[in-house]
């Protein structure tokens, strides 16, 4: 154990070649934090008794409580081998990340700022839900992983494997989570060759095959298409490990030991300590075939079974002998007080924490297998940049150039170079990425510390003492000073103690949002001034969404404390104070204007719970929007709204992330006693395929003058899906933004072309209405179209649009262009329909908006205009402008409207994915849970080798909330659920359906559903009732039957 400083930090993040950024990743307590606990007593930050028990990185009290991680946080870390005198010093800067599905976010921010991760899997549970989805995030950061396989202790105790069927278990785990990222290499070469070939169409049609092949093997390497390569023990990117008692251990720590006990090379033992490689001691050869029928092979020989007799001479048969013998042959320095302990559990841990010291072999396989800095930028930043890959190396412009943009160019070119090589000198320009913002306990004075824990515990006690004493005094009314101040009230003691309570309150009101980041270029320092780009900044309008700023404050991230430094090296993750009011969730910072903003994080957990939330007394309405605004910037994956009736709303990733939410507003943010409304699911309203043609709705405007007639269809799901699926990108493609580049239209251009096809997918009919698409909605982004059936009047529609807009940007690159107008309609009544286009499509929008059954939006509907008829041709002038606008609005509206009642009406309801672990026992009591709830399961598996149910199903939002909890306690905590979004999906029940054939009333009876409650109508009623709309109960059901009001003496 060390102690280090943060001096000695400083200093050694100095050398860029000497820097890790890793991140640990994994499904739920599959033992992150535990780890990060043993690699934080190495440095001698917390005592390795409590290592595994403090939970260090889980700074928050509700953390604690739960014994879940909710928040990416970092710490800095010294490593040097021990083994070696001469080597040199490592700073590892870790970043332990949540495992819920509900704070993926926070492992989007922990991926986005590493070069590398620990991928932690548990060794019973195998690969979980939550594996997989950290591990794609991870591998679409382009961040190289290594493999942990914990709690190996479980196989040994729990399970009670023998050492051979331990193997077994092992290497399917290894086959599990290599073909998963054979998968996710698969699909992204894939996406390069498609990529190269529509280059190819673009440039050279010429090249031949051989020149296309190659194109295609340099995409990627050959060991990395390679499925066994991804992760292999003799490569040394695999450990073997149980977190909870301490150790671990890599291939090379035994091929090393063994290399010296038999003489042989320790290269070969590296490549046959695992495998079906078995040893024949009297040729002392290795081979390939067993001697012996029953011989076990070199990792279970060698390595295995000598753990398993340590758990059995320590922990299963005692044998104090054996440990005597053990101790010696291993060469142990334990104290003689070590056989004394009661406590056998302690002393498995403390002799295997000597013998196979986890955190050391954990950070020299960081040090040697995880690239720096350097190494790992000349691989992501064209991938974190997209911009910067049009960029060539050599200057090509030419003399259409215009000045603006051959100085931005230059510029990129230059900061492109920086970048690659990570170039942290002075002349850089300095380049930084903004995770997320974060709450700190305590911001520390330049050259002060918050990482002093007994200081911290010290001054809230005494703050919390302060403020009992002033509770008892106003209880017993009391206006002296307390019973230890042995002095007189006195004016002065009273102002003293009003100035006591003040800075309380400012000691409380004190913690302010720190910006969680990674400097890619240059070199920051205190007092330098820098720009913050926000996520719409373009270079070529610099005075846009753009702040200026100066550096207040830099931090060196020490978990649960902050440490001040004056300057952070290119390379590093750092924390940025004072720029809270500045950015909202993420951010690019520079040094200049020209600089490129960073590419969205991935996010895979979607806000999808609704919260009301108002204070408890109205006076502290202005606290309740201070602390909800400070929740949405130190929150990456929340939502804060308001209403158009003024609630104030969060919307939250599910449940638990709700509740630490409304957690966090009570006691950090807000400070104030908070209502919050029952949960507010969200809904979507659609129509269904009828036998009968579709009735045309007509409706007038207010003068009479024109009538709109349309009809209602539903949209085939894969294009409903679709739009919904990719509504980010149209809503980057209709956002009419001049600062967009030729890049980001390309990349929308890719997703108009997909819709185009899903139209041709959906059979003739739809093929043909894609020229007559006018525009999608709500917000021009959502899963319902709007088709012109107009006679004789053409609307622009997605590719013209879309080839004009792209074709403008890209000359605009270049040279200063000028737009061709096409020729315009000469008739007067197409003129009309021209002057209006907008009516129209306002009034779409507003009625995809809120729909008619309880205000919430449409999905899957598709609107056709048939026919818009004047019944006088032309139209006067004092018609012209917003009156005459509105009109054609509001029965645009009303029209869809009547269309969509006229239609057979469905409620859409959010979906969870839900993945379930369960032991046989229990799966019963699983099943009768999902029941009750509506869930569909979709498959029920057992997993090999742990002897659990991995049940899946789609469970209703709706029907979630408390779902946890009833299933933690009908199984007595033997089932586990992982929840996240999944789809949206229609709710097959009739809301309005009312028995009209004998048959029906026979089976039915004469007020509908017999004993079965019509669950749609139910949702519309409590939809309706919580936004105050009309209910069509009747206020007395039985007429015929009245009270007797008589009174009987």
């Amino acid at each position: 154990m060390v102690n280090i400083s943060s001096e000695k930090l400083h200093q050694t993040q100095q050398d860029t070649e000497h820097v890790r950024n890793i991140c640990i990743i994994a499904h739920v307590d599959h033992g992150k934090t535990t780890l990060s606990d043993f690699l934080i007593s190495s440095n001698g930050i917390i005592s390795s008794n409590l290592a595994g028990k403090m939970r260090y990185m889980d700074s928050t009290a509700y953390e604690q409580e739960k014994r879940i991680t909710m928040k990416s946080s970092a710490i800095s870390l010294l490593y040097k081998d021990k083994n070696d005198e001469n080597s040199d010093e490592y700073i590892i800067n870790l970043i332990d990340s949540p495992g819920h599905v509900d704070f993926s976010s926070e492992v989007s921010t922990a991926a986005r700022l590493s070069d590398g991760c620990l991928v932690l899997v548990d060794v019973v549970e195998g690969v979980c839900t939550q594996t997989k989805t950290v591990l794609e995030q991870a591998f679409r950061e382009n961040i190289k992983p290594c493999l942990v396989l914990n709690k190996i202790d479980r196989l040994i105790l729990e399970k009670q494997m023998t050492p051979m069927e331990a193997y077994k278990q092992m290497l399917h785990i290894l086959q599990q989570v290599n073909v998963l990222l054979t998968t996710f290499v698969t699909v992204q070469l894939f996406k390069k060759i498609n990529e190269q070939d529509e280059k190819k169409e673009d440039t050279k049609e010429e090249e031949t095959k051989d020149q296309s092949k190659q194109q295609y093997d340099n995409v990627f390497d050959d060991n990395e298409v390679d499925s066994n390569d991804f992760f292999s023990p003799s490569k040394g990117n695999v450990l073997f490990a149980s977190a909870y008692d301490g150790w671990g251990f890599r291939i090379n720590d035994f091929s090393e030991i063994f290399s010296k006990k038999m003489g042989m090379n320790k290269n070969t033992l590296q490549q046959t300590l695992w495998g079906d490689f078995y040893l024949n001691p009297k040729k002392k050869a290795i081979s390939k075939k067993p001697i012996k029928d029953d011989q076990p092979n070199m990792f279970v020989q060698f390595i295995l079974q000598n753990i398993y007799s340590a758990y059995d001479c320590l922990l299963i048969n005692r044998d104090e002998e054996k440990i005597k013998k053990m101790i010696q042959a291993l060469d142990l320095n334990l104290s003689k007080a070590f056989l004394s302990k009661n406590d056998h559990k302690s002393q498995l841990k403390t002799l295997m924490n000597q013998w196979l010291p986890m955190s050391d072999s954990i950070l020299s396989m960081v040090v040697s297998r995880l690239p720096n800095p350097k190494e790992a930028q000349k691989e992501r930043v064209l991938d974190l940049i997209p911009e910067l890959k049009t960029i060539k190396d050599k200057t090509n412009e030419t003399k259409k150039s215009n000045q603006v943009n051959a100085e931005i160019r230059t510029q990129r070119r230059k900061l492109k170079k920086n970048l690659m090589q990570c170039d942290k000198s002075d002349n850089a320009e300095v380049l930084i990425f903004v995770s997320k913002m974060f709450e700190a306990d305590e911001i520390p004075t330049q050259g002060g510390s918050a990482t002093k824990i007994d200081q911290i515990q010290l001054q809230r006690e005494r703050l919390r003492k302060l403020r009992e004493e002033r509770l008892k005094q106003k209880e017993l009314g009391e206006t002296s000073t307390t019973e230890t101040d042995s002095a007189q009230p006195t004016e002065g003691s009273e102002s003293t103690e009003t100035n006591e309570e003040n800075n309380q309150e400012n000691d409380t009101e004190a913690s302010k949002l720190v910006a969680f980041c990674r400097i890619f270029s240059g070199t920051i320092r205190v007092g330098q001034t820098l720009h913050i780009l926000g996520p719409r900044y373009n270079a070529s309008n610099p005075n846009e969404d753009r702040i200026e700023f100066k550096v207040d404050k830099l931090f060196l991230l020490m978990g649960r404390g902050l440490e001040c430094v004056d300057s952070v090296p290119a390379g590093n993750i750092f924390g940025l104070g004072g720029v809270g009011k500045h950015i909202l969730k993420t951010a690019t910072i520079s040094s200049s204007t020209h600089s490129p903003i960073f590419s969205a994080m991935y996010v895979q957990s979607i806000p999808i719970v609704r919260f009301a939330i108002e204070p408890q007394n109205l006076m502290d309405m202005p606290k309740l929007v201070k602390g909800l605004k400070l929740l949405n910037q130190a929150d990456p994956s929340v939502e804060v709204l308001v209403q158009e009736t003024g609630e104030h709303v969060i919307v939250t990733a599910g449940e638990v992330h709700a509740e630490r939410c409304i957690r966090d507003l009570n006691e950090r943010f807000a400070k104030v006693p908070i209502t919050v409304s029952p949960p507010l699911v969200s809904f979507r309203e659609t129509i269904i395929e009828q036998q009968k043609e579709p009735v045309i709705a007509s409706k007038k405007t207010g003068n009479k003058r024109w009538t709109i007639k349309i009809k209602a269809i539903p949209l085939p799901e894969n294009i409903a899906h679709y739009i919904d699926k990719h509504k980010e990108d149209f809503r980057a493609y209709f956002s009419n933004d001049s600062r967009r580049t030729s890049k980001s239209v390309f990349v929308t251009s890719e997703v108009i072309d997909g819709l185009k096809q899903q139209f041709i997918d959906a059979g003739k009919q739809w093929e043909t209405e894609w020229d007559n698409v006018w525009c999608l909605g709500p917000r021009r982004i959502g899963p319902n179209v709007l088709l012109n059936h107009i006679p004789d009047y053409k609307t622009p529609n997605f590719e013209p649009l879309h080839k004009q807009v792209a074709d403008m940007l890209a000359e605009n690159e270049d040279e200063e262009t000028t737009a061709t107008e096409e020729p315009v309609e000469t008739s007067e009544r197409i003129e009309s329909l021209k002057q209006f286009d907008h009516s129209f499509i306002s009034g779409f929008q507003l009625a995809t908006n809120s729909g008619p059954l309880c205000d919430e939006p449409m999905y899957g509907v598709c609107f056709c205009i048939e026919d818009v008829v004047f019944e006088t041709e032309g139209i006067h002038d004092e018609d012209f402008g917003g009156p005459f606008t509105g009109q054609i609005m509001s029965s645009m509206k009303t029209a869809c409207r009547k269309s969509f009642d006229n239609s057979q009406r469905r409620l859409v309801e959010a979906m969870y994915d839900c993945e379930i672990q369960a032991t046989n026992e229990s799966v019963g009591s699983v099943c009768d849970v999902l029941r009750r709830r509506r869930a569909k399961i979709y498959s029920d598996d057992m997993e090999e080798g742990s002897g659990l149910f991995i049940i899946k199903c789609h469970l209703p939002v709706a029907e979630s909330f408390g779902f946890s909890e009833e299933l933690r306690t009908r199984t007595s905590g033997a089932a586990q659920p992982q929840i996240a979004f999944s789809h949206w999906q229609i709710l097959d029940v009739d809301p309005f359906f009312v028995p009209t054939t004998e048959d029906e009333l026979e089976e039915w009876g004469e007020k509908g559903l017999i004993n079965i409650p019509n669950i749609a109508k139910q949702y519309i009623d409590a939809v309706r009732k919580r936004k105050g709309l009309m209910l069509d109960k009747k206020t007395v059901e039985s007429a015929e039957k009245q009270r007797n009001l008589s009174k009987k003496k």
